[in-house]
């Protein structure tokens, strides 16, 4: 029974709390700007589960939330709609690059560059074409600027660039790059990325050459460095990130890291699978992965880029038949094969592929280009058309600021950082632009106790002195972009370790400054402030404070010298009665060779209590043998006080004892001569001027006197009775 008449029942909609104008309808709130407008929260309880999960929406519009982020393989449905949203015919040997929503076409047979907007991918919209293209070989484009090499020729011989602008018509030329040397096209490849452009040209006998350009300024381009491309014959150009790759015609890949674009540095090479028969050799690139065709063997190869950029083969899988090119967006790879007229999309991030999804493609496929949710495939004669799929992947639910909801593409491990704690991310992710952590952050951990906390736990070994691979025990790296790099890591027990280093070769090694515009360095000063420009030490610490020095020829000999102030606690009290003095040792002996005592200032030398201002346990010798030291005092000045010849003289001029410097003739009845050679250093001492002393010995009495020259001393004995008369004698000479 109908208890309410029709106009009761209107009454009491009009009492809900939502209200509709104008086809919009609100909830909370009377003035909806939207066909759903909710002032509040949003509850699906068809959508509950156990954890937070993004929500999808597929192709049709419905809602439902993801299971798993990422599918487990041979699961995940097709990533794009087989039959194409568009194609674009009447096209004459075409190439294709894309930009966003921008889509450039070489028509090589025709000599023209078309500018397609594919906003829509079921209409794309054509801008505009520019004319006059001599012998384009292959395109690129990044933002707004267009490029296309050409085997054309110009004053240093054959192969050059074209700049073209992009805007809202036909594509303007701007600029012509041309190569200061005489180089081909015929082979080789241009790539570009930002406002950078990786040009490859063939250079006859002997590797390619790269070239790289700054394009910030189309009209004005700046090279800004040339280097080895890595390969004979170089066919193509790839990259990502600080990486280029650059295939062959004999069917290999050459990796070059071109962090310093000055000097580009060729990290690794997958060798020559096999010759690709003249064929261009297809190659795709991302930080971590490297794809390539090899073209004989109907077969896709994928390796894995090392951080250094060092390829290792992951996997080989069998494509459609001769296959002519291969795009990569995140662990998706996609092969147009132009005998089969197929394309695959093929999952290469596991330890084996796995076909995701397959399309026809119109006879006969020349390329692929990825856009945005877009793959643009050129296909040339029969068909010379441009065929345009969708990507149809799920998309994610977004909410703009004013709570408006919308959806985006589902991002990938390369375009997220995954917000599931009790989940590991299984790919990489980038940060275009600023971010912020408002706590910690941990790499290799997933508990980090500090702000940055970044573990290895790969190994522990000290810095690689050769190659470009860091050891096992690296964590970090620090690069200026000149090619420098600031490494640290850690060798367990034996500590960590700071190097500052070549990014290609780690055989070549770079200074590294502390403060270098000023400011104090502190090494175990506790919480004192460093005082000094090196401040070692703390008088709060019971530590010694020693600077140790060692140098070694790399075979086991060498020495180490300890300087500092010693502390007879911790793993130094090897030195007893050495509490705060200052210490010179030799830390290889264990014997200390100069110490200052630090309560009366007394200095030691050879021993470790000095009694006295200078106190040596052992001889001391001022000067040489050759060129005698002198004593002061601070009232009498000189004293010569240090013998530099003495001996015993017997009967017949017979050396009995000797200095060991002079020698001695007799000439007559008691007379002698002393004579001192160059070598001795007193040839030229004037004996005659200085304190010689000279005496009889023996039983028999007499007298002995003496007179001297330049290098000479003549010495005369006598009887008592005044006779000259041969006695024994001795003498002692001493220095001027």
């Amino acid at each position: 029974m109908n208890f309410f008449p029709r106009w009761g029942r209107a009454l009491l909609l009009l009492a809900l709390p939502f209200a509709a104008q104008a086809q919009n309808v609100g909830i909370g709130t009377t003035a909806p700007t939207q066909p759903l407008d909710v002032n509040g929260n949003l509850r699906v309880r068809g959508l509950s589960g156990t954890d937070t999960r993004l929500l999808q929406v597929d192709a049709a519009g419905n809602l439902s939330p993801a299971a798993t982020l990422y599918p487990a393989a041979g699961t995940a449905a097709g990533p794009l709609t087989p039959a194409p949203a568009s194609t674009t015919t009447g096209l004459n040997n075409p190439l294709v690059a894309v930009s966003g929503s921008l889509a450039v076409v070489l028509n090589r047979n025709a000599g023209t560059l078309s500018l397609y907007d594919m906003s829509n991918p079921s209409a794309p919209a054509l801008r505009g074409t520019a004319t006059g293209i001599t012998n384009g070989v292959e395109v690129a484009v990044s933002g707004t600027t267009a490029a296309v090499l050409c085997n054309d020729t110009h004053a240093n011989g054959i192969g050059l660039t074209k700049l073209y602008a992009l805007g809202s018509g036909a594509p303007t030329l701007v600029n012509t790059l041309t190569p200061p040397a005489a180089l081909s096209a015929t082979n080789g490849g241009i790539a570009m990325t930002g406002t950078r452009l990786y040009a490859v040209y063939d250079r006859g006998g002997s590797s390619g050459y790269v070239y790289i350009y700054d394009l910030a300024t189309p009209a004005a381009a700046t090279l800004l460095g040339t280097g080895n491309s890595g390969c004979f014959t170089p066919q193509a150009v790839a990259t990502a990130g600080t990486l280029v790759a650059v295939s062959s015609q004999y069917g290999g890949v050459a990796v070059l890291d071109v962090s310093n674009p000055a000097a580009p540095v060729v990290t690794g090479s997958t060798g020559c699978p096999a010759y690709n028969g003249g064929f261009d050799v297809p190659v795709a690139l991302t930080t971590t992965t490297l794809c390539l065709l090899s073209i004989p063997n109907n077969s896709l190869l994928t390796y894995t880029l090392s951080a250094a950029g060092v390829p290792t083969l992951r996997h080989t899988y069998a494509t459609g038949a001769t296959p002519v090119s291969v795009a990569l967006s995140g662990n998706l790879a996609y092969v147009a094969s132009r005998g089969s007229n197929s394309l695959q999309v093929i999952d290469v991030s596991g330890a084996s592929a796995v076909l995701r999804g397959t399309a026809a493609l119109d006879a006969s496929a020349n390329n692929l280009a990825l856009g945005n949710n877009l793959l643009l495939a050129a296909n040339g004669s029969p068909a010379n058309d441009l065929q345009a799929f969708v990507l149809n992947g799920p998309r994610s639910v977004t909410v703009a600021p004013d709570g408006t909801i919308g959806t985006t593409a589902l991002p990938t491990s390369a375009d997220y950082v995954q917000n599931q704690p009790a989940t590991t991310q299984s790919g990489g992710f980038n940060l275009s632009n600023s971010g912020y952590l408002g706590s910690r952050l941990g790499i290799g951990t997933t508990a980090p106790v500090t702000r940055l906390d970044a573990r290895n736990t790969g190994g522990s070994a000290f810095p690689a002195t050769t190659g470009a691979a860091q050891s096992t025990g690296h964590f970090a790296r620090f690069a200026d972009g000149s090619g420098m790099v600031l490494d640290l890591g850690g060798n367990g027990g034996s500590g960590a370790w700071l190097q500052s280093t070549n990014v290609g070769g780690l055989g070549t090694n770079y200074p590294l400054l502390l403060n270098p515009n000023g400011g104090n360095v502190g090494i175990n000063t506790g919480t004192t402030n460093a005082g000094r420009s090196l401040d070692i030490g703390s008088l709060s610490s019971p530590r010694p404070a020693l600077l140790r020095l060692g140098a070694g020829n790399g075979s086991g000999v060498g020495r180490q010298w300890e300087l500092g102030v010693q502390v007879n606690l911790g793993n130094l009290a090897d030195i007893t009665g050495e509490n705060y003095d200052f210490v010179l040792r030799d830390a290889t002996g264990g014997n200390t060779r100069l110490l200052v005592e630090y309560t009366t200032g007394n200095v030691g030398i050879g021993t470790s209590s000095p009694t006295q201002p200078l106190d040596v346990n052992g001889t001391v010798r001022l000067g040489t043998a050759t060129a005698p030291g002198q004593v002061f005092t601070p009232t009498t000045g000189a004293h010569n006080l240090l013998a530099v010849a003495y001996g015993q003289v017997g009967l017949g001029a017979v050396v009995v004892s000797t200095s060991g410097n002079y020698t001695v003739a007799a000439s007559g009845a008691g007379v002698y001569t002393v004579t001192f050679p160059a070598s001795s250093g007193l040839s030229a001492v004037n004996f005659d001027a200085n304190p010689v002393t000279v005496s009889i010995y023996g039983t028999s009495p007499g007298v002995a006197t003496f007179t001297g020259g330049a290098g000479f001393i003549t010495v005369r004995t006598f009887t008592l009775g005044g006779v000259p008369a041969d006695f024994p004698f001795t003498f002692t000479a001493f220095a001027p």
